[in-house]
């Protein structure tokens, strides 16, 4: 078994140049270009943090092959060392309501109560049980072209299953969703209208109530993409005042398109959860690529009003098609498991940005807004917050690389969406709510292809101003000394 905080490094594929020809490109290079970036951070609290989490589907059982000690090893792994207090469970809806008036709770019962899954969690930090409802009942889908539609009269009866789910497994195994969310993607295989998900947010509260889950949070709608379509549903939402009484936070995925300043004015007072991030495709250790664009996907959600960020697949067995899913991958034959690269990245910022931590509003003279969104990304994202202790924590994450090509409109998502040219940043940040504060001491952590979360370094900030460099793929966090 991999040692779960040293990661080994073999070759990866990414999607524009392989990690061995990116290593081959840098050694041969010169040092990267230098470019000068000025970070300011405003002054004036923003969003708490309430932490980090990812979903877990133990689709294939894979968790149950692993021993007893590998179990507890990898719980520790997965919860305690990444200080992850959020689980995502997945329910397939086609399974619990075949028909209708049918319930059973057996298959989900298997993936994650009889195998263990949710008791190890809790028992290793996790405080919040998040509901991802997928796959439309059979009954209640109607065919489209690329998928499948809710029908136009099912919005109520289909609140009412979702319901109906969460006060079966409360009574049948004794496990208290903490917060559901109304259907995961609904803009992706299983359609539903904005007009659906107003009558489906209300009836559920209402199902939920009756049920004796008034605790029971409702957030909402988790498109896959924050855009047009994200918009739309939220405003309607918002519209109907019973809706959005009944929502306790917004909620979008985090892929080609994160957070934006658009999607944080219409959270409106209430929380913004981040519920799926990853890449897709294959991966094994040492990728910093696939680490790069979820760092920076990261601080850019942070700068833009998240509150709870959560990663698709914490563990799942391996699959070489699709391991950029998973931040650990379980070995076929219950043998251990390889963490990915970008499980030291996670490391990282999680020691950097605890629960409770209030973000700030950041800026760069490079990026402007530093908006993670349709076409080339930012070459730097950066987020800064003070944690509950008082110390205060920055991220700096270099999206940019020797195979990453400048121009765009060429037809290839490999180029119009990814980074620019590698450079190294000569970044100048200045945090306004330090500007009096004297010489204040940072300690550094860097993760790049060269060393994961590298014991820490320090660095002298005075009067809020501190200078630092960040290299193509590598993420950089300080943290004062209390």
């Amino acid at each position: 078994m991999l040692a779960p905080l040293r990661l080994l490094f073999v070759t990866s594929t990414l999607s524009v140049l392989s990690l061995s020809a990116l290593s081959s490109a840098v050694a041969a290079a010169d040092k990267p270009s230098v470019t000068d970036v000025k970070i300011t951070v405003e002054s004036g609290a923003r969003q708490t943090f309430n932490g980090f989490g990812t979903s877990i589907g133990n689709w294939t059982q894979g968790y149950q092959k692993l021993s007893p000690d590998d179990r507890e090893r990898l719980a520790q792994t997965m919860w305690s060392d990444l200080h992850f207090n959020t689980l995502r469970l997945w329910v397939n809806l086609n399974e619990f309501s075949p028909t209708p008036g049918e319930k059973t709770v057996s298959e989900f019962k298997a993936r994650y109560i009889d195998s263990g899954v949710v008791a190890d969690a809790k028992r290793h930090g996790v405080t919040t049980l998040l509901l991802a409802p997928e796959n439309l009942p059979p009954y209640m889908a109607v065919p489209t072209s690329d998928g499948r539609a809710l029908k136009a009269d099912a919005a109520e009866a289909y609140a009412e299953v979702v319901a109906s789910f969460i006060i079966t497994l409360r009574d049948q195994a004794g496990v208290v969703i903490d917060v559901t969310g109304l259907q995961n993607e609904p803009n992706d295989k299983d359609h539903f209208s904005d007009a659906q998900l107003v009558v489906i947010a209300k009836r559920l509260r209402q199902q939920l109530d009756a049920g004796g889950l008034k605790q029971v949070r409702i957030i909402g709608p988790e498109n896959g993409s924050v855009d047009g379509t994200f918009y739309s549903a939220v405003d309607a939402l918002h519209a109907d005042p019973e809706a959005w009484k009944a929502l306790s936070a917004i909620a979008s995925h985090s892929y080609n398109m994160g957070a934006t300043a658009d999607a944080d004015r219409r959270k409106d007072g209430k929380e913004y959860w981040m519920t799926e991030t990853s890449d897709n495709g294959p991966e094994v250790a040492g990728d910093a690529h696939r680490a790069a664009t979820l760092a920076s996907r990261y601080l850019n959600d942070m700068n833009h009003g998240v509150t709870n960020w959560i990663h698709f697949l914490g563990f799942e067995t391996d699959d070489p098609n699709d391991n950029a899913t998973r931040i650990i991958s379980l070995k076929p034959d219950g043998s251990g498991w390889t963490a990915f690269t970008k499980y030291e990245y996670y490391r990282q910022l999680s020691s950097a940005f605890l629960p409770g931590a209030v973000f700030r509003h950041s800026t760069s003279s490079l990026d402007g807004d530093m908006t993670w969104t349709y076409g080339k990304k930012p070459r730097l994202n950066a987020a800064c917050a003070r944690n509950a202790d008082g110390t205060w924590s920055l991220g700096l994450s270099n999206y940019t690389a020797p195979g990453f090509v400048e121009q765009g409109d060429s037809g290839k998502w490999e180029i119009d969406q990814e980074g620019r040219p590698a450079t190294t940043c000569a970044v100048t940040v200045h945090i306004d709510d330090l500007a009096k504060a004297g010489n204040v001491t940072l300690d550094v952590w860097r993760s790049s292809q060269s060393g994961m979360n590298a014991a820490p370094g320090q660095v002298a900030m005075h009067d809020g101003t501190v200078t630092i460099e960040v290299a193509p793929f590598e993420l950089v966090t300080l943290r004062s000394i209390r």
